[in-house]
């Protein structure tokens, strides 16, 4: 009894996403001999995201000895071992805050949105956000909006803004991606049901002066599956997302729509195929 109740703990940890605290619990549900293998891969994962890959890989390994057949235990000690040689010889790049950009709460998903890089679009649930909803279903932070900042010759900032309506509608929008000439934005929308259930497409806007025209849903994009984080390839040809929908590999996948420029529109999506998608979520690609 004492170990399901330490794995119904971990578990609240780890599907909230406190990497910390999962450790420190699926620990006591290994120690507390918990029958389920699955315990060593969540305590491994843990282990991952707080980059104590040495620790990890032995748990992983563990996990691998008691299911064979899942490959999650080979590929965690794996992903382990590359994230330790990556973190003993970096990379000449260094990552610094964006201070002037971040708040407190969520933000993420930049995006280029003027020529010369002079302006950016990028996700957050700030309290400036647009319209009065809460996501009472996860985050507790209103709901996510687009928001645009510009920089000066003097790598300077401006207080960022959200993007207005016909874009923001107070209900969840996010991660957008423009084509080369700034002119056309896709990005995703969420509304929720009277039932409370969340259905996720895709829209795009075109730029009109310096306001937006009515976003469209794209045309692929039905009520029976999720559908978001769009990333336009560079010659415009290829927009990537990610969704639930049927003929996939696990939860979400990674897709991508080819255009049709004699008809112009986006054709039906074709899955990327298990070199890229597993039985896991991948999320937010980057093309």
């Amino acid at each position: 009894v004492k170990a399901e109740i330490f794995f119904k703990i971990a578990e609240c940890y780890r599907l909230t996403s406190n990497t910390k605290q999962s450790e420190g619990w699926y620990e006591k549900v290994i120690k507390a001999k918990y029958p389920d293998p699955i315990a060593y891969l969540y305590y491994a994962e843990a282990m991952k995201a707080n980059g104590n890959y040495a620790e990890a890989i032995v748990q992983y390994n563990k996990y691998k000895q008691e299911v064979p057949s899942d490959p999650r235990g080979g590929d965690g000690a794996k992903s382990c071992e590359l994230a330790q040689q990556w973190k003993d010889k970096p990379s000449r790049f260094k990552a610094e805050n964006a201070a002037a950009l971040n708040s407190k709460f969520a933000d993420l998903a930049p995006a280029y949105s003027k020529k010369g890089y002079s302006g950016l679009l990028f996700t957050s649930s700030r309290e400036e956000a647009t319209g009065k909803s809460y996501d009472a279903s996860w985050s507790g932070e209103k709901n996510t909006d687009l928001f645009e900042a510009t920089v000066d010759k003097k790598n300077k900032w401006s207080k960022p803004e959200p993007v207005p309506a016909p874009v923001s509608t107070g209900e969840k929008e996010g991660t957008a991606s423009m084509n080369r000439k700034y002119g056309i934005m896709y990005f995703t929308r969420c509304l929720e049901g009277e039932d409370k259930t969340i259905s996720c497409k895709l829209y795009a806007a075109t730029r009109k002066g310096t306001a937006w025209d009515e976003p469209v849903v794209l045309s692929f994009c039905s009520d029976t599956f999720t559908y978001g984080q769009p990333s336009l390839s560079a010659d415009e040809q290829n927009l990537y997302f990610v969704s639930d929908k049927d003929g996939g590999f696990g939860g979400r996948d990674i897709w991508v729509s080819p255009f049709n420029k004699k008809e112009k529109t986006w054709k039906d999506p074709v899955n990327l195929g298990p070199n890229i998608n597993t039985a896991d979520d991948e999320m937010f690609p980057f093309i």
